[in-house]
């Protein structure tokens, strides 16, 4: 499930967090004989709402939330430059970024994408709070438990700089997709995180 949703630069979102957590310090009494949870545990003492309601006036950007979902989801997991939807307003923020944290099988990842209209910029993907793989402008970085004998760190960098590059110099696909649609056996962690984001994630309408 997921726990937070950061959105950076986005429509008339300049930065927000929206926060699935059950904010209140204790459980109300008698909650466990309830016929619906006001909360859902997580394993890790984080205690996640199952439900959350958006409400404002009209026109206070309540649907841009919703879209940023959309959007983030694309960016994971197709080509981000295809969703790049800046503020209008603020011509100094050059770069979106979502970054998402999720709970699956008992452990917290949490996956961030930063980009522009041309290219993504950065990309992380940890587990634990520990990076399993970072790429940086076209530069990847991979922890031991994402590199295999066959997929050393050299192959995985030819990933990038041939299947997730425009040939320019500028990374257009995600590394995260790339692995999740044609190398679904490399690493269970990212498969299961990109199968999440792509199919776990749903907004309708998401337009």
């Amino acid at each position: 499930m997921i726990s937070r949703f950061k959105i950076s630069n986005f429509r008339s979102i300049l930065d927000m967090t929206v926060d699935f957590c059950f904010a209140e310090g204790k459980a109300p009494n008698g909650y466990n004989a309830w016929d619906t949870w006001p909360f859902i545990e997580t394993g890790d003492k984080t205690r996640l709402i199952p439900c959350l309601a958006l409400f404002g006036a009209n026109a206070s950007g309540k649907t841009n939330i919703i879209r940023a979902m959309y959007v983030c989801q694309q960016a994971a997991t197709n080509k981000a430059i295809d969703h790049y939807e800046p503020n209008k307003l603020h011509y100094d923020r050059k770069t979106t970024l979502f970054e998402l944290t999720i709970h699956l099988d008992g452990h917290v990842y949490v996956y961030m994408i930063e980009y522009n209209g041309t290219e993504i910029l950065r990309e992380e993907l940890t587990k634990g709070g520990k990076s399993l793989y970072a790429v940086n402008q076209l530069k990847g970085a991979f922890s031991e438990l994402v590199r295999t004998d066959l997929y050393n760190a050299h192959k995985l960098q030819a990933i990038i700089d041939v299947e997730c590059s425009d040939g320019a110099g500028h990374q257009t696909v995600s590394f995260l997709s790339r692995i999740g649609k044609q190398y679904q056996g490399l690493n269970r962690d990212l498969q299961m995180m990109f199968s999440y984001i792509e199919s776990g994630i749903l907004v309708y309408p998401n337009n």
